[in-house]
């Protein structure tokens, strides 16, 4: 039996899954912007 089914919290929590996602979204941006302005400059 999963520790789920125990009742017990999960392992990762969802404000962890949160900072990831964020940190991985402002990269994307990041790289999306860096790459837009590239563009303007060539």
């Amino acid at each position: 039996m999963h520790s789920y089914g125990a009742g017990d919290t999960p392992v990762f929590p969802i404000w962890a899954w949160g900072l990831i996602f964020s940190i991985i979204a402002l990269m994307v941006f990041a790289g999306v912007k860096q790459r837009l302005i590239n563009k303007k400059i060539v």
